[in-house]
């Protein structure tokens, strides 16, 4: 006979079975740390080793940091409430540098060894016309237009819309940064724009095409990806960096405002 079930029956009995399982009480689990965000006592962060992942969550913090590999004790929760399974983590160790922080630190030095951080061209003096390469529908081109408005200068922005996250959205990124450099010939400067996010988000800006196309650019590149605590190799590449999207509107209008 088929036995029918409501959700919060069925969420019980299936967070009795976690609870009953002890090979999943105080066990140690090995990946590299993939995304990181503190949230008052609370860390949460993923796991992710080949192509599987593991959300996690610890209420105190526990240390480690996006890119490292780390030996986490602890059990593995199902909310009843929700229906998530989640590993709850009680200590961290770090256990080397994962593939991703290796591969980005190989190609940083890369780049780095064949010039493309150094003698970038400087931003002009005065700015009349700005290409904002960013995704046309975000909070950021939203952002920067407003800073902009209330500074009340004549400045010109011209949008390049372009994918910011997924797929192809490096190839997209470095696209307009080119079309940008042969199409908008009276551009003064190009801002780079991404408002923040994970790790993950944040990964095309990271990337070998993105960097080279910042570097070969023509017209001086502002990058402004993500929060004032993140650095990419678009910040690296271009001829200045801001903290914000907002910060980056401050600095093309502050000629104007002097």
């Amino acid at each position: 006979m088929q036995r029918r079930l409501t959700v919060s029956q069925l969420n019980s009995y299936i967070s009795g079975v976690f609870e009953d399982e002890f090979v999943l009480h105080d066990v140690v689990v090995r990946g590299e740390i993939f995304e990181l965000k503190v949230m008052g006592a609370r860390t949460f962060f993923t796991l992710k080793e080949g192509g599987c992942t593991l959300n996690c969550v610890s209420f105190a913090r526990i240390g480690g940091e996006a890119g490292m590999n780390a030996d986490v004790t602890g059990t593995v929760t199902f909310y009843a409430k929700s229906g998530r399974v989640s590993f709850v983590a009680e200590s961290l160790r770090v256990a080397g540098e994962g593939e991703l922080l290796l591969e980005l630190k190989k190609l940083k030095e890369k780049l780095e060894a064949e010039g493309l951080f150094a003698n970038r061209p400087a931003l002009p003096a005065v700015i009349r016309k700005a290409a904002v390469v960013t995704s046309e529908y975000g909070a950021v081109i939203h952002d920067i237009l407003s800073v902009c408005g209330e500074s009340d200068p004549a400045i010109n922005i011209c949008v390049c819309d372009v994918r910011v996250q997924g797929t192809d959205s490096a190839e997209a990124i470095a696209r307009g940064i080119a079309d940008v450099n042969e199409y908008v010939l009276d551009a003064d400067v190009i801002v780079v724009a991404r408002g923040g996010g994970s790790a993950s988000d944040l990964q095309p800006y990271n990337t070998e095409i993105v960097a080279r196309a910042v570097a070969s650019s023509r017209i001086p590149v502002i990058s402004a990806v993500g929060h004032e605590t993140d650095y990419t190799l678009c910040d690296l590449c271009a001829s200045a960096r801001a903290g914000t999207p907002s910060i980056a509107a401050a600095m093309i209008c502050a000629p104007w405002a002097e």
